[in-house]
């Protein structure tokens, strides 16, 4: 076939012939588990003052996703803690100690993608600050992965049947085979500066999805 692009890198020896292919294969399966994260921010001049009013508005949202979402311990981490102090800067003077910034950011796994929307909209009630970023993934990707694999041997495989052909050699046995997975198809995280909002909203879970590739030397003969 004229018109038919074959990527391939060719390599023949004169001691034993053998010739190199790429394949690669996307696969791709709906996204059904789902993290994310979410923190509380708060300013005194105090510093205990700021970490208490911070750990009360987040022992608050953390109790309710355990009580109403069935949200696990396990499932629920602390990704950054952070204690800094803020100033303003008055036109030609020094600035100005005004107190310290606490910002404590959670990161939660959720098995069931369906409640994301409620949990946003619940955590906004709560007094959480700000949603950070929502990332889709699946229970099935070892199966994903695995299907992605064969079939971009397949596709290997099939360039090295053609140029076997073409050379009128016969293909032999597997001499080497590399292997390598990107992740495709990922929802572009999402971010929520926070206000209360009057109903959920309407989040897109998408699909997630895996490219394989591989490098398989054949033996031609």
């Amino acid at each position: 076939m004229k018109n038919l692009i074959l990527l391939f890198f060719l390599s023949l020896n004169t001691m034993a012939s053998s010739v190199v292919v790429d394949g690669i294969s996307q696969v791709f399966t709906t996204s059904d588990l789902a993290s994310l994260s979410f923190s509380v921010e708060t300013q005194n001049k105090d510093s205990l003052i700021a970490q208490d009013e911070n750990s009360k508005i987040m022992n608050k949202a953390l109790k309710g996703l355990k009580n109403k979402f069935k949200i696990k311990e396990i499932d629920i981490k602390t990704s950054r803690y952070q204690l800094n102090p803020y100033y303003s800067y008055p036109r030609g003077k020094a600035p100005v100690f005004e107190g310290m910034k606490i910002h404590n950011e959670m990161t939660v796994s959720i098995k069931k993608i369906d409640d994301i929307s409620t949990i946003i909209n619940f955590l906004t009630k709560k007094g959480v600050t700000k949603i950070g970023a929502i990332n889709f993934s699946s229970s099935k990707s070892d199966l994903v992965q695995v299907q992605a694999l064969e079939m971009a041997f397949d596709n290997a495989k099939d360039k090295a049947d053609r140029l076997a052909k073409r050379a009128q050699l016969k293909l032999g046995k597997v001499l080497k085979i590399e292997e390598s997975f990107e992740r495709s198809g990922m929802p572009s995280p999402v971010r929520y500066e926070m206000k209360a909002m009057s109903s959920a909203p309407a989040i897109e879970k998408g699909s997630v999805g895996v490219v394989a590739k591989v490098r398989v030397e054949f033996e031609m003969k």
